[in-house]
C-alpha cells in the first residue's frame, strides 16, 4: 500500500444528491426523446414496466445540503 492510504472500517454515506420525479409515460423511446427535448433542466429518459418495455421521462432538483455552523 502507498503512503497516502487511509483505512476505514465504517462505510461513509453517500447522500442522494437530486431528487427524481416522474413526469410522463410513453410506449416508445421516440415519444419520450421528444418530451424530454421540450424540457429544461434536468431531464432523463429510463425504461420502466414489466421487462423494461416503458419508458418514463424524469425531472430533477438539487437537494441543498444543510449548512454546518
Amino acid at each position: 500500500m502507498s503512503e497516502d492510504t487511509v483505512i476505514t472500517n465504517k462505510r461513509i454515506p453517500n447522500p442522494q444528491k437530486i431528487k427524481w420525479t416522474n413526469v410522463a409515460y410513453y410506449d416508445n423511446f421516440k415519444k419520450a426523446d421528444e418530451h424530454r427535448n421540450k424540457l429544461e433542466g434536468l431531464v432523463k429518459v429510463r425504461r420502466c414496466g414489466p421487462f423494461g418495455t416503458k419508458f418514463v421521462v424524469k425531472t430533477g432538483v438539487p437537494i441543498k445540503e444543510p449548512a454546518n455552523d
